[in-house]
């Protein structure tokens, strides 16, 4: 009797679950032109937005640091890490501290200056159609435009380093021949803040492995990937949006 009552309530469930599922069916049935004509506009709005981003060129360079040799070297290196502060003793890594030099402020602020950035991005922010402007606003100091600028440079530089200590800098910007010079510059600058401080005997710093060239092909936007995924979207948001107005329908009609 028991197993009659448990096989009775599994068929029960199993019908259950079928007409839940058919129900979802006819809910989607019922307002397919709706999410056919919601997921269309998404996809078109996707593609115009893809279409309004500029291109993004990505420029890298490898290079490593040449294995310190004796007292005199680690003792310099240390003197250069406690400058930037780092502590670097006798177990620690050359390759960490420039890895650090590189993403300081002290670099960033030489290729500001190298490259005139902050001049470079406020004419591009006047150039930007869609950009609404306040007449009425307050100029800013140049401190504010440095730092807003600077904000962008480092923002616009990654630095990797992999377990066999080689550094791999890469540059973004919209311009591709820029991206190249200031990847290369950023290392160049190695030699020059070294020089200019007297912190270490090892010249160079780095040995380079590949240099930055300008690059052939955008490193984004990925506009396909936007597209599909307004599209997905459109067809999630529409499906969600017909289950939840027949759920309030539903809800009134009870």
């Amino acid at each position: 009797m028991t197993e009659e009552k448990s096989k009775q309530n599994l068929n029960n469930q199993y019908y259950d679950d079928e007409i839940n599922l058919y129900e979802y069916y006819l809910i989607i049935k019922k307002n397919i032109i709706w999410i056919l004509i919601f997921s269309f506009l998404c996809t078109v709005g996707s593609i115009i937005y893809a279409k309004s981003l500029p291109n993004i060129y990505k420029a890298s360079t490898v290079f490593f640091v040449p294995k310190a040799e004796g007292a005199s070297s680690m003792s310099s290196l240390s003197s250069l890490g406690a400058s930037f502060g780092l502590n670097i003793e006798g177990g620690g890594s050359s390759a960490e501290l420039v890895e650090n030099i590189l993403k300081s402020k002290r670099m960033s602020r030489d290729v500001l200056n190298k490259f005139n950035f902050i001049k470079v991005y406020e004419s591009r922010a006047k150039q930007e159609k869609s950009k609404k402007t306040n007449q009425n606003a307050k100029p800013l100091t140049y401190k504010e435009r440095e730092h807003s600028a600077l904000k962008m440079v480092m923002g616009s530089l990654t630095v990797e380093k992999n377990k066999s200590d080689f550094i791999t800098l890469s540059f973004e910007d919209i311009d591709k021949e820029l991206t190249s010079k200031v990847a290369n510059y950023y290392v160049a600058n190695l030699d020059n803040i070294n020089e200019e401080l007297e912190l270490t005997p090892e010249k160079p710093m780095v040995k380079i492995l590949d240099k930055a060239e300008v690059p052939v092909e955008k490193s984004k936007p990925k506009r396909s990937q936007i597209v599909i995924l307004g599209f997905i979207s459109g067809v999630f948001l529409s499906v969600f949006a017909s289950f939840f107005l027949e759920f309030v329908k539903n809800i009134k009609k009870t």
